[in-house]
């Protein structure tokens, strides 16, 4: 008698359950990658816009101008500048405290108005919110410090939040490099 050639329908079934058993696993991992790869992703959209906004508010506390001679808010009188990190120091937290008596160096009276300490709520751009905060901490007398907080997150899950401590010695230029001076208190000081 003669043998047929070939596979039987059954040998076939049997072939393809052990292909799908050994594929399935492959499939489950490719999807999970997928995923972990989506969510990378969106955290990395996120981190960009913190870490946006963190530069953006550290350059507004770095300002510095130069104001008309006669204006209330010099901070140097021998280099004619203001500095908005007073302004940042004096008014966050809110409400504003008292600025220290102005000294021979130093014709700030005032501090500037629309000095924004928080966002509130923050601002949402693309499925992202931000939300940041400028705050004062203790530090020695004179050399006070800014804390910036910013968080970010995507509507899909992502929360990132980035920090940024500014001191006096990232405004104020020490007169001398081998030991640098104690910042002037904000309003001028010795």
């Amino acid at each position: 008698m003669h043998k047929p050639v070939g596979i039987s329908i059954v040998e076939l079934l049997v072939a393809l359950a052990i292909i799908g058993i050994a594929f399935v696993p492959l499939v489950l991992s490719q999807l999970s990658s997928l995923r972990a790869s989506a969510q990378t992703g969106l955290v990395s959209q996120v981190k960009a816009a913190a870490t946006a906004e963190l530069e953006r508010q550290t350059a507004l506390v770095l300002q510095v101008e130069t104001p008309p001679s006669s204006n209330s808010l010099r901070d140097d009188i021998s280099a004619n500048k203001s500095f908005y990190f007073v302004d940042y120091f004096y008014s966050c937290p809110n409400p504003p405290v008292a600025l220290p008596t102005p000294s021979s160096n130093s014709s700030r009276t005032a501090l500037r108005s629309g000095i924004s300490c928080d966002n509130g709520s923050g601002t949402t751009n693309n499925q992202i919110t931000t939300r940041w905060s400028v705050a004062r901490e203790s530090g020695l007398l004179g050399e006070g410090l800014i804390i910036i907080t910013v968080t970010a997150t995507h509507s899909r899950g992502p929360t990132v939040t980035l920090v940024n401590r500014i001191s006096c010695y990232d405004v104020f230029p020490s007169p001398t490099s081998d030991a640098p001076a104690p910042c002037p208190t904000p309003a001028g000081g010795p």
